[in-house]
């Protein structure tokens, strides 16, 4: 009976966990690709690109929707149970609540160290392809388009500028252009070339695996402006008219370049838990040697800057000695005096930069290598907080399940990034700061399953009407 009993709740569970994954997973690419959407405008970007683009983001959000699609889906479950009374006759055979919740229990252990490892190794390497992907999109130029009356500057050392554009009627066919104007800027000598037709065939071709695009003009003139041998000579131009005259242009700056991942592979998203703390270590140690280094050197020349009682410098002290016997100050004294505080106080200042930004590594490198660990462990932690609270709630379905998912999990991003914040500001500990948002949900965790475990109405209106009617009974009593 236990088995059957344990295929039926996994069988339960596993429908709405998979479809509250991809939900959550398809809001959160969403919500991701609507903040990069405007690095997609006219790029002429294929179907190719955006799917392994979406893939990549989909791969690295995963962690995050991991922990809300066990969540939702706990509350689903265990809320249909409870709603259709099935929890109930199952408890009324003898069977706890902690016996139910024992096969999707065991499931949620592995999907947490699934997402452990998913987090070390899948995680970073779908970062490296997502990101290094991107930035080719944004590098990439916007599609060559030509609007009537506006200088286009996109082709590399020229600016066209056409009165009409006529678009072919066929797609494949070319484009007809009408009174075009061409400034060539190749040479980097200002508006000294300038060419007129009055019309124009604009078309693309290929040669040996690379795109052009050809422009052929007729009836028009070709000006150049030559050097003045010296300054009080009249500008020269030189003017040539044609009939027809074919200009060529490269379109390899409209392609995408495949950028080196190697490039991208020194941020911390992209490094493994065993990268990273290699590189806290090494920070850490880097971090150590230049507070040494760096009280070691202001000591030796500076020794007053240290302590005012220890001062080695011959100058100074003659200068002190000679203050001190003839409480005489020159304007000399002044000056030197002045000169060492102001050294003192720029090196200060320069060392006190280097040693936030090095103390700001080093924060953050501990603080990723804990993220890692505290976003897996969230998958088991949201599972002791779903679980009991459906069968608290006895409410199935996408509605009062998705509200509460949404309010735990708002708890659990904002304790987290306050954690971080006060991590980063040197406030508390980096470990206190990563896992104080998983203490809390494991606290409201065993609260509400011991809640579940004795049947608690924590959400019906007549258990707190019953408990303030209790409370007003009891004072009247006293009194």
């Amino acid at each position: 009976m236990l088995k059957k009993l344990d295929k039926l709740i996994l069988k339960e569970f596993l429908g709405p966990f998979l479809l509250t994954y991809f939900i959550v997973l398809f809001i959160l690419l969403l919500q991701s690709m609507l903040h990069k959407f405007k690095h997609f405008i006219g790029k002429d970007l294929g179907w190719d690109v955006f799917a392994e683009l979406f893939f990549y983001f989909a791969t690295s959000l995963t962690q995050m929707a991991l922990p809300l699609a066990v969540l939702l889906a706990s509350l689903m479950t265990f809320g249909n149970l409870g709603e259709h009374s099935e929890l109930t006759a199952i408890k009324a055979s003898g069977i706890s609540l902690l016996r139910v919740l024992r096969p999707v229990g065991i499931l949620v252990v592995f999907l947490t160290i699934g997402a452990v490892f998913f987090n070390d190794r899948i995680f970073p390497k779908a970062n490296l392809q997502a990101y290094s992907l991107l930035w080719d999109i944004r590098e990439k130029k916007a599609t060559l388009d030509l609007k009537d009356g506006v200088f286009y500057n996109g082709l590399p050392g020229y600016s066209i500028k056409t009165e009409r554009k006529i678009k072919a009627a066929q797609k494949g066919n070319p484009d007809t252009l009408l009174n075009i104007m061409i400034y060539n800027h190749s040479a980097n000598m200002g508006n000294k070339e300038l060419i007129l037709a009055k019309r124009g065939i604009m078309e693309k071709f290929f040669y040996h695996g690379e795109e052009f695009l050809r422009i052929r003009l007729e009836e028009g003139n070709w000006y150049v402006q030559e050097d003045n041998p010296s300054p009080d000579a009249k500008i020269a131009f030189q003017r040539n008219s044609f009939d027809t005259s074919t200009i060529i242009f490269s379109m390899e700056s409209f392609g995408m370049k495949k950028t080196r991942t190697e490039l991208f592979e020194h941020h911390n998203m992209m490094k493994t838990t065993q990268q990273l703390k290699k590189e806290e270590d090494s920070i850490k140690k880097t971090f150590e040697l230049f507070q040494k280094d760096y009280e070691r050197s202001l000591y030796a020349n500076y020794p007053f800057a240290l302590d005012s009682s220890a001062i080695r410098h011959e100058k100074i002290t003659d200068s002190l000695m000679r203050i001190v016997r003839q409480k005489v100050l020159t304007y000399s004294d002044y000056e030197y005096a002045l000169n060492k505080a102001t050294s003192v106080k720029y090196i200060l200042q320069a060392n006190r930069a280097t040693e936030r930004s090095k103390r700001e590594q080093y924060l953050n490198a501990i603080l990723d290598y804990h993220k890692r660990y505290t976003i897996s462990v969230a998958v088991l932690a949201m599972f002791l907080i779903g679980a009991p609270l459906g069968a608290i709630i006895k409410k199935g379905g996408l509605g009062v399940p998705v509200l509460i998912s949404i309010v735990f999990f708002v708890i659990f991003y904002v304790t987290q990034m306050i954690g971080e914040k006060y991590a980063k500001e040197n406030i508390v500990h980096p470990i206190v700061g990563c896992w104080t948002s998983i203490v809390i949900l494991f606290t409201a965790g065993f609260y509400f399953l011991r809640q579940a475990h004795y049947d608690a109405r924590l959400f019906d209106t007549d258990y707190y009407a019953v408990l303030w009617e209790r409370i007003v009974r009891k004072f009247h009593r006293k009194e």
